[in-house]
């Protein structure tokens, strides 16, 4: 089976403790949206690019 870009984040999001309800609160939309998104459901272009760039930004303790 082969990884999507949605899948890659996921699994980043859930490594780096990254809550949907932060990322949600981030962008604008309900957390539900958030969770149909990372299970294959259609999300506007620009709430996904919201949605990666605050992963790939978000900084870790240590």
């Amino acid at each position: 089976m082969e990884l999507t870009q949605r899948d890659i984040y996921r699994a980043i999001r859930k490594r780096k403790g990254i809550k949907l309800k932060e990322i949600a609160e981030h962008i604008g939309c309900a957390i539900s949206t958030l969770s149909d998104y990372e299970r294959g459901k259609l999300l506007s272009r620009e709430k996904v690019c919201k949605y990666r760039e605050y992963i790939e930004n978000y900084k870790t303790e240590g």
